[in-house]
Protein backbone atom coordinates (compact mmCIF):
# COMPACT_ATOMS: atom_id res chain seq x y z
CA UNK A 1 0.00 0.00 0.00
CA UNK A 2 2.95 2.15 1.38
CA UNK A 3 4.63 1.44 -2.36
CA UNK A 4 1.90 2.27 -4.15
CA UNK A 5 0.72 5.28 -2.38
CA UNK A 6 4.36 6.16 -3.62
CA UNK A 7 4.43 5.84 -7.10
CA UNK A 8 1.61 7.49 -7.15
CA UNK A 9 2.91 10.52 -5.89
CA UNK A 10 5.98 9.93 -7.80
CA UNK A 11 3.50 10.11 -10.84
CA UNK A 12 1.50 13.20 -10.02
CA UNK A 13 3.81 14.86 -8.95
CA UNK A 14 5.86 14.15 -12.73
CA UNK A 15 2.46 15.05 -14.49
CA UNK A 16 2.61 18.33 -12.30
CA UNK A 17 6.59 18.92 -13.57
CA UNK A 18 5.22 18.34 -17.04
CA UNK A 19 2.11 20.56 -17.03
CA UNK A 20 4.64 23.61 -15.08
CA UNK A 21 7.29 22.85 -17.94
CA UNK A 22 4.62 22.91 -20.84
CA UNK A 23 2.68 26.35 -19.31
CA UNK A 24 6.38 28.02 -19.28
CA UNK A 25 6.75 27.13 -22.61
CA UNK A 26 3.75 28.25 -23.77
CA UNK A 27 4.35 31.60 -22.03
CA UNK A 28 7.64 32.41 -23.44
CA UNK A 29 8.40 34.37 -26.19
CA UNK A 30 9.62 31.66 -29.56
CA UNK A 31 13.17 31.96 -30.69
CA UNK A 32 14.35 33.78 -33.59
CA UNK A 33 15.43 30.00 -34.87
CA UNK A 34 12.12 28.12 -33.56
CA UNK A 35 10.10 27.15 -36.35
CA UNK A 36 6.95 28.38 -34.53
CA UNK A 37 8.56 32.00 -35.38
CA UNK A 38 6.89 33.64 -38.12
CA UNK A 39 8.43 35.78 -40.36
CA UNK A 40 7.55 39.07 -42.97
CA UNK A 41 9.72 40.21 -45.93
CA UNK A 42 9.55 44.18 -46.41
CA UNK A 43 10.71 44.22 -50.22
CA UNK A 44 12.18 47.60 -50.73
CA UNK A 45 11.44 48.66 -54.72
CA UNK A 46 14.17 51.82 -56.07
CA UNK A 47 12.13 54.56 -57.98
CA UNK A 48 13.20 57.84 -59.70
CA UNK A 49 11.08 59.92 -62.51
CA UNK A 50 8.27 57.63 -61.69
CA UNK A 51 10.21 54.34 -62.78
CA UNK A 52 10.79 51.33 -61.10
CA UNK A 53 14.77 51.58 -61.38
CA UNK A 54 15.62 47.84 -62.71
CA UNK A 55 19.48 46.54 -64.04
CA UNK A 56 20.88 49.24 -66.99
CA UNK A 57 18.76 51.78 -65.90
CA UNK A 58 19.34 55.55 -66.89
CA UNK A 59 18.77 58.32 -63.71
CA UNK A 60 18.32 61.67 -65.81
CA UNK A 61 19.28 64.49 -63.67
CA UNK A 62 21.18 67.80 -64.24
CA UNK A 63 20.81 67.67 -67.47
CA UNK A 64 22.90 64.61 -67.90
CA UNK A 65 22.13 60.87 -67.80
CA UNK A 66 23.85 58.66 -65.13
CA UNK A 67 24.12 54.99 -64.47
CA UNK A 68 23.85 53.37 -61.41
CA UNK A 69 27.11 52.00 -60.67
CA UNK A 70 26.19 51.25 -57.11
CA UNK A 71 23.46 51.19 -54.40
CA UNK A 72 23.59 49.76 -51.15
CA UNK A 73 22.16 51.14 -47.69
CA UNK A 74 22.03 49.73 -43.80
CA UNK A 75 18.80 49.80 -41.66
CA UNK A 76 18.43 49.26 -38.22
CA UNK A 77 16.29 49.42 -35.26
CA UNK A 78 13.39 48.28 -36.46
CA UNK A 79 9.92 49.48 -34.63
CA UNK A 80 5.81 49.07 -35.43
CA UNK A 81 3.46 51.37 -33.94
CA UNK A 82 0.21 49.90 -32.95
CA UNK A 83 -3.01 51.17 -34.38
CA UNK A 84 -5.13 50.79 -31.44
CA UNK A 85 -2.41 51.60 -28.43
CA UNK A 86 0.22 53.92 -30.38
CA UNK A 87 2.83 52.17 -28.99
CA UNK A 88 5.89 51.13 -30.34
CA UNK A 89 7.48 47.92 -30.06
CA UNK A 90 10.96 46.67 -31.21
CA UNK A 91 10.99 43.94 -34.53
CA UNK A 92 13.98 41.60 -34.66
CA UNK A 93 15.76 40.93 -37.79
CA UNK A 94 15.98 37.31 -38.74
CA UNK A 95 19.47 36.33 -38.94
CA UNK A 96 20.49 35.38 -42.28
CA UNK A 97 23.47 36.37 -44.77
CA UNK A 98 21.89 39.78 -45.33
CA UNK A 99 20.80 40.48 -41.72
CA UNK A 100 22.67 40.15 -38.50
CA UNK A 101 23.53 41.98 -35.21
CA UNK A 102 19.86 44.12 -35.53
CA UNK A 103 21.07 45.44 -39.19
CA UNK A 104 20.14 44.48 -42.25
CA UNK A 105 22.34 45.05 -45.30
CA UNK A 106 19.49 46.13 -48.91
CA UNK A 107 21.95 45.96 -52.08
CA UNK A 108 20.85 46.58 -55.30
CA UNK A 109 21.91 44.71 -58.82
CA UNK A 110 22.29 47.51 -60.86
CA UNK A 111 24.90 45.70 -63.84
CA UNK A 112 22.23 43.10 -64.88
CA UNK A 113 24.48 40.18 -64.45
CA UNK A 114 23.61 37.09 -62.07
CA UNK A 115 27.15 37.07 -60.58
CA UNK A 116 26.27 40.29 -59.02
CA UNK A 117 24.51 39.12 -55.85
CA UNK A 118 21.65 41.70 -54.68
CA UNK A 119 18.84 41.48 -51.81
CA UNK A 120 15.83 43.92 -51.47
CA UNK A 121 13.94 42.44 -48.43
CA UNK A 122 13.91 42.68 -44.67
CA UNK A 123 13.00 39.77 -42.97
CA UNK A 124 10.99 40.62 -39.82
CA UNK A 125 10.50 38.61 -37.27
CA UNK A 126 6.99 39.56 -36.89
CA UNK A 127 3.66 37.66 -37.98
CA UNK A 128 1.33 39.27 -41.05
CA UNK A 129 -1.49 39.62 -38.25
CA UNK A 130 0.79 41.64 -35.95
CA UNK A 131 1.79 43.54 -39.15
CA UNK A 132 -1.81 44.15 -40.64
CA UNK A 133 -2.40 46.12 -36.97
CA UNK A 134 0.56 48.14 -37.35
CA UNK A 135 -0.14 51.72 -38.16
CA UNK A 136 3.37 52.90 -38.99
CA UNK A 137 6.75 51.45 -39.09
CA UNK A 138 9.89 53.25 -38.57
CA UNK A 139 14.00 52.05 -38.48
CA UNK A 140 17.07 54.12 -38.27
CA UNK A 141 19.09 54.68 -41.63
CA UNK A 142 22.62 53.00 -40.39
CA UNK A 143 24.73 50.90 -38.55
CA UNK A 144 24.73 50.82 -34.44
CA UNK A 145 27.60 52.42 -32.80
CA UNK A 146 27.51 49.08 -30.92
CA UNK A 147 28.95 47.25 -33.70
CA UNK A 148 29.72 49.87 -36.54
CA UNK A 149 33.50 50.23 -35.21
CA UNK A 150 34.28 46.35 -34.87
CA UNK A 151 36.61 44.35 -37.25
CA UNK A 152 35.08 43.20 -40.23
CA UNK A 153 37.14 40.02 -40.74
CA UNK A 154 35.29 38.63 -37.44
CA UNK A 155 31.89 40.14 -38.10
CA UNK A 156 29.36 38.26 -39.43
CA UNK A 157 27.60 38.95 -43.02
CA UNK A 158 26.70 41.39 -44.10
CA UNK A 159 28.75 43.47 -41.28
CA UNK A 160 32.10 42.12 -43.40
CA UNK A 161 31.10 43.86 -46.89
CA UNK A 162 34.33 45.65 -48.22
CA UNK A 163 32.47 48.08 -50.14
CA UNK A 164 30.39 49.08 -47.06
CA UNK A 165 33.44 49.78 -44.76
CA UNK A 166 35.93 52.27 -43.98
CA UNK A 167 37.99 52.18 -41.33
CA UNK A 168 37.71 50.57 -37.65
CA UNK A 169 38.00 54.85 -36.47
CA UNK A 170 34.92 55.84 -39.35
CA UNK A 171 33.50 52.29 -39.11
CA UNK A 172 30.76 51.61 -42.04
CA UNK A 173 28.98 53.19 -45.20
CA UNK A 174 25.35 53.77 -43.89
CA UNK A 175 24.68 54.55 -47.57
CA UNK A 176 26.49 54.34 -51.00
CA UNK A 177 25.16 55.52 -54.19
CA UNK A 178 28.09 55.65 -57.14
CA UNK A 179 26.64 57.19 -60.95
CA UNK A 180 28.65 57.12 -63.66
CA UNK A 181 27.75 59.76 -66.56
CA UNK A 182 26.64 58.39 -69.88
CA UNK A 183 26.86 61.54 -71.73
CA UNK A 184 28.77 61.03 -75.20
CA UNK A 185 32.27 62.55 -74.35
CA UNK A 186 32.01 62.69 -70.93
CA UNK A 187 34.10 60.92 -68.36
CA UNK A 188 32.30 62.07 -65.12
CA UNK A 189 31.09 60.58 -61.55
CA UNK A 190 29.24 60.96 -58.85
CA UNK A 191 29.30 59.50 -55.01
CA UNK A 192 27.58 59.85 -51.70
CA UNK A 193 28.71 57.85 -49.02
CA UNK A 194 26.86 58.08 -45.99
CA UNK A 195 28.93 57.65 -42.67
CA UNK A 196 29.69 58.80 -38.98
CA UNK A 197 31.94 61.89 -38.40
CA UNK A 198 33.99 62.60 -35.84
CA UNK A 199 34.74 59.72 -34.59
CA UNK A 200 38.22 59.92 -32.16
CA UNK A 201 40.62 57.29 -31.70
CA UNK A 202 44.05 56.65 -31.51
CA UNK A 203 44.28 55.52 -35.16
CA UNK A 204 42.31 54.78 -38.06
CA UNK A 205 42.83 51.43 -37.00
CA UNK A 206 41.62 51.62 -33.53
CA UNK A 207 37.84 51.68 -32.71
CA UNK A 208 35.96 54.87 -31.03
CA UNK A 209 35.54 53.94 -27.33
CA UNK A 210 32.78 57.19 -27.74
CA UNK A 211 30.35 57.62 -29.63
CA UNK A 212 31.01 59.85 -32.67
CA UNK A 213 30.08 63.19 -32.97
CA UNK A 214 28.11 63.21 -35.57
CA UNK A 215 26.32 60.14 -35.91
CA UNK A 216 24.64 60.98 -39.51
CA UNK A 217 22.00 57.80 -38.40
CA UNK A 218 18.65 59.51 -39.82
CA UNK A 219 15.39 58.19 -38.55
CA UNK A 220 13.12 56.93 -41.34
CA UNK A 221 9.24 56.77 -40.53
CA UNK A 222 6.83 55.58 -42.61
CA UNK A 223 2.85 55.52 -42.36
CA UNK A 224 1.18 51.96 -42.95
CA UNK A 225 -2.57 52.63 -44.79
CA UNK A 226 -2.42 49.27 -46.16
CA UNK A 227 -1.15 45.52 -44.92
CA UNK A 228 1.35 45.34 -48.19
CA UNK A 229 4.81 44.54 -48.06
CA UNK A 230 5.59 46.84 -50.68
CA UNK A 231 8.05 49.96 -50.03
CA UNK A 232 9.76 52.61 -52.49
CA UNK A 233 12.72 54.07 -52.11
CA UNK A 234 12.48 57.36 -53.99
CA UNK A 235 15.17 58.60 -55.56
CA UNK A 236 14.34 61.93 -56.51
CA UNK A 237 13.93 62.80 -53.01
CA UNK A 238 16.56 61.92 -52.00
CA UNK A 239 18.55 63.95 -54.86
CA UNK A 240 16.22 66.87 -54.87
CA UNK A 241 18.67 70.25 -54.97
CA UNK A 242 21.45 68.53 -55.55
CA UNK A 243 23.49 69.64 -58.51
CA UNK A 244 25.12 66.71 -59.81
CA UNK A 245 28.98 66.91 -61.21
CA UNK A 246 32.00 65.61 -60.44
CA UNK A 247 32.73 68.68 -57.71
CA UNK A 248 29.50 68.19 -55.54
CA UNK A 249 30.29 64.18 -54.55
CA UNK A 250 29.51 63.79 -50.97
CA UNK A 251 31.93 61.63 -49.24
CA UNK A 252 31.94 62.26 -45.77
CA UNK A 253 35.61 63.27 -45.42
CA UNK A 254 35.26 66.67 -44.29
CA UNK A 255 32.31 68.68 -42.71
CA UNK A 256 32.72 71.53 -45.48
CA UNK A 257 30.99 69.03 -48.17
CA UNK A 258 28.43 71.49 -48.87
CA UNK A 259 26.06 68.69 -51.19
CA UNK A 260 26.40 66.87 -48.06
CA UNK A 261 24.07 69.15 -46.06
CA UNK A 262 21.41 69.05 -48.87
CA UNK A 263 21.39 65.32 -48.66
CA UNK A 264 21.10 65.61 -44.98
CA UNK A 265 18.49 67.90 -44.83
CA UNK A 266 16.53 65.60 -47.72
CA UNK A 267 16.77 62.44 -45.47
CA UNK A 268 15.43 64.62 -42.31
CA UNK A 269 12.11 66.60 -44.41
CA UNK A 270 11.34 64.76 -47.63
CA UNK A 271 9.52 61.42 -47.68
CA UNK A 272 12.13 59.26 -49.29
CA UNK A 273 10.55 55.57 -48.36
CA UNK A 274 7.04 55.15 -48.54
CA UNK A 275 4.36 52.13 -48.50
CA UNK A 276 3.28 51.50 -51.67
CA UNK A 277 -0.57 51.46 -52.81
CA UNK A 278 -0.43 49.18 -54.60
CA UNK A 279 1.45 45.63 -56.00
CA UNK A 280 4.48 46.60 -57.44
CA UNK A 281 5.66 44.78 -60.53
CA UNK A 282 8.49 41.85 -60.12
CA UNK A 283 11.85 43.71 -61.64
Amino acid sequence: MNSWRKKGLLGVSSFLAFLIIVTLSGCSPASVNDDSTQFFSLRVHPYANGDLIGCDYALTLSDSSWAIDKLAFFISSVEIKSRSTGHWRAIELKTNQWQSNGTGLLWFNTRCDRQTPQNKELALVISHEDWRKASAVRFELGVPFSVNHLNPVTQESPLNVPDMFWTWQAGHKFFRLDLMSQNKGENKAWSYHLGSLGCKSASSLRAPSQPCKTPNRFSVEVSLDTSLNEFVFDMDSLLSGVQLNSQTSCMFHSAQESSCDQLSQNWLSRPIFRQSQGQLPSD
